[in-house]
């Protein structure tokens, strides 16, 4: 695993560390390189959840774009349903929001 140089773990939260670390194991997995591009530094939109320690952005641009859905895949179905997993343009965004539960 790498980061980035700008990259701090100042404030990031248990839940979202332990996401690092499932993140990092279906990396490895598929003999690719997990390199974190942002934890809780950069500017992100106001509600982001980057600034309470509860997101990560995951450079791709080491992933094959024919490869990119079935690691999407995993991604998902390893961290479940509390993790949202979004494809951007030029990273993956992976946040911890719990679902509420009734």
């Amino acid at each position: 695993m790498q980061l980035k140089n700008s990259v701090t773990f100042h404030g990031i939260t248990s839940e979202m560390l332990l996401g690092i670390i499932i993140i990092n194991s279906i990396f490895q997995k598929n003999n690719y390189e997990l390199v974190i591009t942002s934890i809780t530094d950069s500017k992100h939109s106001f509600s982001s959840l980057h600034y309470s320690g509860n997101a990560i952005d995951i450079r791709i641009s080491n992933i094959p774009p024919a490869n990119m859905e079935h690691l999407l895949n995993e991604l998902r179905t390893s961290l479940g349903s509390n993790f949202d997993v979004v494809h951007e343009i030029d990273h993956i965004h992976i946040e911890y929001q719990p679902k509420l539960r009734s």
